[in-house]
């Protein structure tokens, strides 16, 4: 069961609806205008007794204080699904990584940080934060335009040092470049460890910096990706600049 309510004055009927629904297990208000008050006056009371399974609250008005309300009240030891998406917030990685971290047995499952104005540094702590989500099988970090290409490989080789066994890194939209010249060569390199560890990869998702980007990653990252699937990994470019490997499940 889930709701889709359009703006503030949509949260009477839906906390009124809550207070009927023990098994509320979905609950999906992205791009709502919501505001604080959505949360504090009406949903905080109640969502703490919910074990919800599947939140998307991204592209609304939350601040920060906020941002830790919803975080304090979920279950992530419940939770499969979560999007933040379009919350731009220079807090809101280390919101998220403290819940998850604070919490035995975290379920994710898929979670959405794209359009968040990430940085290097935000993907750091949510490196850390992935060894508390074993189950972890989507990352999407889509249209975050700072991130570097060192992130990529920071991610591969944690999940890989870690035993998470992700399916689906997406980078597209991020404009990825290098902050060193070893960076090229790392990001290949731990992408080949991964693959060689294991066949759970089956989708990444890149777009490089038209300006400043390396040549030779889009040819090194294909080869790596072929030769680790046995030859029967895909490769697609759907321009200059950006690049999906994938397998057969997948295309």
């Amino acid at each position: 069961m889930s709701f889709n309510p359009i703006g503030d004055g949509a949260a009477y009927p839906l906390t009124s609806c809550f207070h009927h629904m023990s098994a509320l297990r979905c609950l999906q208000i992205e791009s709502c205008d919501l505001t604080d008050r959505f949360l504090d006056d009406h949903i905080s009371p109640v969502l703490k007794r919910r074990r919800l399974e599947d939140l998307r609250i991204g592209f609304n008005e939350f601040t920060c204080s906020s941002l830790k309300s919803w975080m304090h009240v979920l279950d992530f030891s419940c939770l499969k699904y979560l999007s933040l998406q379009g919350l731009s917030n220079d807090r809101l990685v280390s919101i998220l990584c403290s819940s998850i971290q604070t919490v035995g047995g975290c379920q994710l499952i898929e979670l959405e940080l794209s359009h968040c104005n990430l940085t290097d540094s935000c993907v750091e702590k949510l490196v850390f934060a992935l060894e508390y989500t074993p189950d972890l099988k989507k990352l999407f970090l889509k249209n975050n335009i700072r991130l570097g290409i060192d992130s990529v490989a920071a991610l591969l080789t944690f999940c890989r040092t870690k035993c998470v066994h992700i399916e689906e890194l997406n980078f597209f939209g991020c404009a990825l470049t290098q902050s060193d010249t070893k960076d090229n060569e790392r990001c290949v390199e731990s992408l080949r460890s991964f693959l060689e560890w294991s066949k759970s990869l089956q989708k990444l998702s890149f777009s490089f910096n038209r300006q400043h980007n390396d040549p030779t990653w889009i040819p090194s990252l294909s080869d790596v990706w072929i030769t680790g699937h046995d030859n029967g990994g895909i490769v697609k470019q759907p321009t200059e600049y950006q690049l999906i490997l994938s397998t057969p499940s997948c295309s």
